[in-house]
């Protein structure tokens, strides 16, 4: 399947954990709950029963598992199988392999055997009751070669997906400004991680044969005077990796809930740049309808898209302007995606660059609710493409 359709839809963050694969992952013994538990799971993404050689797995889980490399890949293999089974199972059109193999997105890119040079200290509370571990940059980053951060993740959803995949990666701004700093500022630390770990980690991502790689950078407003130094961060990265990729790659940037208004002078400065993914649909309306008063999260934005869009800049930008929110478990119908991506569109002007995304963070949902919104969220960019 082409990437090349009107208002392509994708996951953008991450998806909440199903309670077994914690437990398991921490080496805990599973109780009949847990497995009762899983086979809701199971059923919602269309399998009426759990296989049995996943299950015979997982009761294998416990203390003595904790050293046993062998098992855990195993298990490392069926995360990725079920997180894009999951995404399959709603009809949305491009698939990642989530972050279920993955502690957290800043210590998963830190703390690895290929990179040293970041040390983790004790958790700290990024907000409600989530935590992750800082780590401070005691010293140069080193890159193993002979090792490799995303490839195994990404040769596990090979073999599994049957839609176009993305490769989502926590990228150097947001490491850096979430690294504590040791020797060096932060433009030497940014910089050291550009050419000892994301420019080998992509050339390898591409000779494994990705097409989309995603940079996820959150922190990218964080500190305004940090945001040029990404353009030239970005702009190097390019240049070393761009002779290494496929033909139809999509280099795409998402940074969520942020100072949009440091993002739109930038854009057209970030070369190669394909697709863009933002949070709009949590400051949005629950009325229908494709003018201004209902779109105002949109509307609000009217002017510096049409700017960006306006046919001479050469802006051909696949963008995602979150169309579900996902701070509630109020259900957003497919007629209501249908509306957001039908607005965007008079805006930019092109259903190819709209993309239908939610807002970052569905981990914060059910997975039950989660399903349901991304369904919904198919099913309103097909309504969009047959109101065209």
């Amino acid at each position: 399947m082409s990437t090349d359709i009107n208002f392509l839809t994708h996951e953008v963050g991450s998806l909440k954990k199903p309670n077994i694969f914690i437990k398991a992952a921490r080496n805990e013994e599973l109780a009949e709950t847990d497995f009762k538990e899983f086979q809701e799971f199971s059923k919602l993404i269309g399998q009426q029963t759990t296989d049995p050689d996943l299950v015979e797995l997982l009761k294998q889980s416990g203390p003595n598992q904790k050293d046993n490399t062998e098992y855990h890949n195993k298990l490392g293999f069926w995360r990725v199988k079920l997180n894009i089974k999951f995404k399959e199972s709603t009809g949305i059109d491009l698939i990642d392999a989530g972050e279920w193999t993955r502690r957290e997105m800043y210590q998963h890119i830190v703390d690895n055997d290929a990179l040293s040079g970041i040390n983790l200290l004790g958790h700290v509370r990024s907000f409600d009751y989530n935590f992750y571990k800082p780590g401070i940059a005691s010293s140069n980053i080193v890159y193993n070669n002979n090792k490799s951060i995303h490839i195994q993740e990404y040769e596990w959803a090979k073999q599994v997906a049957t839609k176009p995949l993305k490769v989502c990666l926590t990228a150097f701004n947001t490491v850096a400004e979430w690294s504590l700093l040791g020797k060096q500022n932060f433009e030497e630390l940014m910089f050291n991680l550009i050419d000892e770990v994301f420019i080998p980690e992509t050339i390898k991502l591409f000779e494994a044969g990705a097409t989309w790689i995603q940079m996820d950078e959150p922190a990218l407003t964080t500190h305004p005077d940090h945001v040029d130094v990404f353009v030239d961060g970005w702009n190097y990265w390019i240049s070393k990796v761009k002779f290494h990729a496929p033909s139809d790659v999509v280099y795409s940037l998402h940074n969520c809930f942020s100072n949009y208004d440091l993002l739109w002078p930038i854009l057209q400065d970030l070369d190669e740049l394909g697709a863009l993914t933002l949070e709009f649909a949590n400051r949005d309306t629950w009325d229908l309808g494709i003018n201004p008063q209902p779109r105002k999260a949109f509307a609000e934005i009217i002017k510096p898209l049409r700017d960006l869009y306006d046919g001479e800049t050469g802006f051909k930008v696949k963008s995602a302007l979150g169309v579900l929110p996902v701070h509630t478990n109020h259900e957003t119908t497919a007629e209501l995606i249908r509306d957001r991506l039908l607005f965007i569109n008079e805006i930019i002007g092109d259903p190819k660059l709209v993309l239908g995304a939610p807002d970052c963070g569905l981990r914060q949902r059910s997975l039950a609710v989660s399903h349901q919104l991304l369904s919904n969220l198919a099913e309103g960019a097909q309504l969009a493409r047959d109101a065209i």
